[in-house]
């Protein structure tokens, strides 16, 4: 990640020249650079920037833009992590309302902001509700992936985790069809786990390939 961030303030840098301060093409970029920071829990930076991507895209598009709903995820990811749960809340809701009208109840993006929201349920100790989001998401999941895929397995431990703590593991383990699976799967691709929970939250920018898409200069949701 360290090898990116020169890469991914360059593609700022350029797109600052070419459009102009408040072109959604530099939102992106902005919101790319924070995800990276983010990732390095470099949280305060991560944050102005995150900030400012977002207010050129509410300048640029009507509110019920996805795009706006990509600034408000993305917004909500860096304040969760923050600790400032009451505006991270207001951000995904914020966020999952647009997609859902904009998108379909079952799209993918869909069910990142609804996780992210379920994740920032557990640290609010909102633990029924977390439950039902968690739900919703591994349903959508599923009816797009597959059962086996490993997005699928990914929110499935974090269900396993949950009701683990509310002390209903048993209700989990009559429900999940593959009982071994998600065992099996945390145990053997701890690493792989690392990119697929990444990727599920976040909508532009995946550890994994940072370095590939920064020399590119492009950025994986941008057009989206």
């Amino acid at each position: 990640m360290e090898e990116a961030l020169p890469l991914y303030e360059e593609s700022l840098n350029i797109r600052k020249v070419h459009y102009g301060n408040d072109h959604p093409a530099v939102a992106t970029a902005l919101n790319n650079l924070g995800l990276l920071l983010k990732q390095q829990k470099q949280y305060p930076q991560a944050e102005e920037l995150l900030r400012q991507s977002f207010q050129i895209r509410s300048d640029a598009y009507e509110d019920d833009h996805p795009a706006v709903a990509v600034g408000l995820n993305s917004l909500g990811m860096i304040l969760h992590v923050s600790g400032k749960f009451k505006e991270a809340r207001k951000r995904y809701e914020a966020a999952l309302v647009i997609r859902k009208d904009a998108l379909g109840d079952e799209h993918p993006d869909v069910s990142n902001t609804m996780c992210n929201l379920a994740d920032l349920s557990v640290d609010q100790s909102r633990l029924g509700q977390a439950r039902k989001l968690y739900d919703e998401v591994i349903r959508i999941r599923v009816k797009l992936y597959g059962e086996k895929h490993p997005i699928v397995l990914g929110t499935r431990m974090k269900l396993h985790d949950l009701m683990t703590v509310m002390g209903i593991l048993d209700e989990f383990n009559k429900n999940i069809k593959n009982k071994n699976s998600v065992k099996h799967f945390k145990q053997s691709h701890k690493d792989f786990l690392v990119t697929i929970q990444e990727a599920e939250e976040e909508d532009e920018i995946v550890s994994h390939f940072l370095k590939m898409d920064a020399q590119a200069g492009t950025a994986a949701a941008e057009g989206s």
